[in-house]
């Protein structure tokens, strides 16, 4: 007969078999970044984590409720002690050992991302950073698996005040029963939702992925009897079968985390339940399994230290022009486990059981801990330490890098179409528009500098990842709908504003035609989501369809501009080079070789590439009113694109340009203000 009991949650004892399913879900997480064939999937381990999370958290909380001994302090006392020490020393040891793998140039990206983890909200900062065609190489973001761990924080912190919000009007458990399956299906419903408008936003934040915690915290609150053994082996066998099924038929190109996250997730739960007998079947046996549990055991400790191993290994191979071979993977990854071990055997188990550590002073460290992450990740994201130990002539290549980035932001960051920014002359009424994307905006201040000396001024208008073309949507979700419509008032606003004589469109062309320029070098290798228009049926980049909508959305935006009375100056792309130049040309000089000898062929990256985006701007109907800038005049020299002049790099990453770059076009740019 099955015996039904109040919840799962009652119960209070050891389950080795959790352990072992932690072990699963790291060792999937481990293999899949490690790039190791036949787990495409592996990423699901993380969802896996989730549940196990959600059905351990809310079983205390209910069990502490439901007694009557809940105490806030106490909750967030255990929570401190389990993941404090073990990442706060995860931390310290990016922050010694990061000097050593990643060049000075890039120790300030993480440094930023500390600053994040240290406020549990890693998650936002890497959704808006990796969020769009200008985002940091995620495979080279040394604290990127943080946002997991950022989500999980803000679920601890969140739900004890739900309860405690709820218990002021009742303590019938089946009211957090309630609570909870109205959280899962209003976040599942907001996922499926948010999917094809902003999958980034499903993947990162919180509110997209609250199902997942919830469907344990569910299983943690139903009332659910113990299991006969064919039904506990049935359950068992069928929910590893769904885990190790998306483990190694998901990849990339699998919708997640939406209805597919249901598959590992529900078979996280089926693991869970089949537990619940009183002699383990043999799902259950398998994952009690000696190393399966010691894995459980240390699977914190080793997903903190498994991502900073790769990304610095990574680093170092992409540097010296090689890749990780097989055995590097396999001795990288009994390293990562020596160090999870480590990490576990003498940090986790002496903060989380030693009787030394009392409530004070445990609260005394996570706070010191935590201003101490900040403090060293702002440190090593402002200071200029570690640049001033490069050669003179590799920190002066390494520091373009910044030139031009403040100037290029403040632009991009007017609020409306209302409200543009204004550069040039103060004393002179604007009669010139500059309008585009970040490729406009790293021009904006080269072109202020040619407008005060003719006493000229001109307004900007512009988004990042937006090119000044009405009529098309360039980003996924509710962002490319907002690009949209501020394009079409941008454009309104020009047509009516008579004093506008001008207007000057500069974009990176190419890449809303034809994508990223992976296959041409390492810049873009891992961006996260394209540059390329979106149209129904999401077409490729490169393709017909692709190219002919924007070639009309543009014909028609010049045509609007011109029959308005503007005079439109149709500026080609800047040619793109593939390679950040700044840290190439600085790596160039540590390698002691000459950066003047690094050369970017423009036969692919620029006539190939670009050739379509090129045609179809010379296929703009010849017309008086068009007037045609083509930087790559000044910017290519003898089939090679120029990259500096004078020791001064003239990009500050793959294709904006730097203050000096701009500067040395600009004499093609003389005739707007004449």
């Amino acid at each position: 007969m099955m015996q039904r009991e109040p919840s799962i949650a009652t119960q209070n004892r050891y389950r080795p078999d959790i352990d072992g399913l932690r072990a699963l879900a790291v060792t999937a997480v481990i293999l899949y970044h490690a790039k190791i064939l036949g787990f495409p999937g592996g990423f699901v381990g993380v969802d896996v984590f989730f549940v196990i999370s959600g059905f351990l958290i809310t079983g205390i909380l209910a069990r502490s409720f439901a007694g009557g001994t809940f105490s806030l302090l106490e909750f967030y006392e255990r929570r401190a002690r389990r993941i404090l020490p073990a990442l706060f020393a995860m931390v310290l040891c990016v922050l010694a050992t990061a000097p050593f793998f990643i060049r000075p140039w890039d120790l300030a990206a993480i440094g930023r991302s500390i600053k994040y983890v240290a406020t549990s909200t890693a998650n936002v900062d890497f959704y808006h950073r990796l969020g769009d065609y200008s985002g940091d190489d995620a495979s080279l973001t040394a604290l990127l698996h943080m946002w997991s761990l950022s989500v999980e924080e803000q679920f601890y912190i969140v739900t004890p005040l739900l309860w405690l919000i709820l218990c002021k009007f009742t303590r019938n458990p089946s009211h957090w029963l309630k609570l909870f399956v109205v959280l899962a299906l209003a976040s599942f419903a907001g996922n499926l939702w948010m999917l094809p408008r902003d999958s980034s936003a499903c993947f990162f934040l919180l509110p997209y992925r609250a199902w997942e915690l919830a469907a344990g915290g569910l299983l943690a609150l139903m009332p659910l009897p113990t299991l006969r053994g064919s039904t506990a082996r049935i359950l068992g066998t069928v929910g590893l079968g769904m885990i190790l099924w998306a483990i190694f038929r998901f990849n990339h190109d699998t919708p997640f985390p939406g209805p597919w996250a249901l598959l590992p997730c529900l078979g996280a739960v089926l693991v869970i339940t089949s537990g619940l007998t009183s002699t383990p079947v043999l799902p259950t046996r398998i994952l009690q399994a000696r190393p399966l549990v010691f894995v459980g055991l240390i699977s914190y400790s080793l997903y903190l230290i498994h991502w900073p191993v790769l990304v610095f290994a990574n680093y170092r191979a992409q540097y010296l022009g090689t890749e990780l071979g097989g055995w590097m993977k396999v001795v990288l990854i009994l390293f990562m486990f020596v160090l999870g071990w480590l990490s576990w055997r003498y940090v986790e188990r002496p903060f989380r059981h030693s009787e030394v550590w009392t409530r004070r002073r445990t609260f005394t460290f996570a706070w010191i801990s935590i201003v101490a992450m900040f403090g060293l990740g702002y440190f090593y994201q402002k200071t200029s330490l570690f640049l001033n130990l490069l050669p003179v002539e590799a920190r002066a290549m390494a520091e373009a890098a910044f030139s031009n980035k403040d100037k290029v932001k403040e632009p991009l960051s007017s609020p409306g179409v209302d409200q543009p920014h204004r550069f040039g002359s103060p004393d002179v009424e604007p009669d010139t528009a500059l309008w585009g994307d970040s490729h406009a905006a790293a021009l904006s201040f080269p072109l202020h500098e040619l407008a005060l000396s003719r006493n000229r001024s001109f307004v900007f208008y512009g988004r990042s990842g937006n090119p000044p073309v009405k009529g098309i949507v360039c980003a996924p979700g509710l962002k490319g709908i907002a690009k949209a419509k501020y394009n079409t008032e941008v454009f309104e606003a020009l047509v009516k504003n008579k004093k506008i004589r001008n207007v000057v469109l500069v974009g990176r062309w190419a890449c809303y035609t034809e994508g990223h320029t992976s296959a041409y070098g390492p810049a873009e290798r891992t961006a996260v989501t394209g540059g390329c228009i979106q149209l129904p049926g999401n077409p490729p980049p490169g393709s017909e369809e692709v190219r002919s909508t924007f070639a009309r959305a543009v014909e028609d935006t010049v045509k609007g501009l011109v029959e308005a009375g503007k005079t439109v100056y149709l500026v080609y792309p800047v040619p793109e080079t593939a390679y950040l130049v700044p840290q190439v040309l600085a790596n160039e000089v540590i390698e002691g070789r000459d950066p003047a000898k690094f050369t970017v062929p423009a036969q692919k990256i620029y006539y190939e590439r670009t050739g379509p985006m090129i045609s179809i701007l010379d296929a703009i109907t010849e017309r008086e009113g068009v007037v045609r800038i083509r930087p790559e005049e000044k910017l290519i020299d003898q089939g090679n694109i120029r990259l500096m002049n004078e020791g001064k790099p003239f990009y500050f990453d793959d294709d904006h340009l730097t203050l000096d770059g701009g500067r040395y076009i600009m004499p093609l740019f003389e005739q707007i203000f004449q």
